[in-house]
């Protein structure tokens, strides 16, 4: 997390460097982002050593638990008294919170997180389905994610509501 202008070119250079090859897991993704701004436990993000970067989901894939090869989640995102939970960047209650969302396409690989997602507090409610409303198994949480963030407060802890807009952008 940072400003545009200190990170375009680091931005850019990672974004040319990508080579799409199939998987897509747009919801386990979003669920991810949406663990980092609730504070939460840590879900995909354990990476190889599970011991020193503990998730609740941790295996080898390196399209899950381990997108960067040996690295995990950004160490820098964990609560620094607790790594099995995020720090959250959601800490204000006028504080605006975006997800700017890339992808190389539609969803592939991409149902490994429906049951959490379809468990987080008052989703039901505020999505208006029991589950998530999706025609395909895979990405069908997506869009009911997405409008959970946006009409939830992700921090009951903290005053005010802390809530995310989320921005897709599709490359393929």
């Amino acid at each position: 997390i940072g400003l545009i202008e200190d990170n375009r070119t680091a931005m850019l250079t990672e974004l040319n460097s990508w080579d799409p090859d199939g998987y897509t897991p747009i919801s386990e993704t979003l669920y991810e982002a949406t663990q980092y701004f609730r504070g939460d436990r840590v879900y995909f993000g354990g990476g190889a050593d599970a011991t020193a970067y503990p998730s609740a989901f941790s295996k080898s894939d390196k399209f899950t638990s381990n997108p960067n090869g040996d690295t995990p989640s950004v160490t820098a995102s964990r609560n620094s008294a607790d790594k099995r939970l995020y720090d959250s960047p959601a800490d204000q209650d006028c504080q605006k919170n975006f997800i700017v969302f890339l992808t190389d396409g539609l969803p592939t690989a991409d149902n490994e997180a429906n049951t959490p997602i379809e468990s987080l507090p008052n989703f039901a409610s505020v999505t208006g389905n029991a589950g998530c409303d999706g025609t395909e198994s895979n990405g069908k949480c997506a869009d009911d994610l997405s409008k959970w963030l946006h009409e939830s407060d992700l921090r009951a802890d903290r005053p005010g509501v802390q809530n995310v807009t989320s921005y897709w952008i599709g490359f393929g």
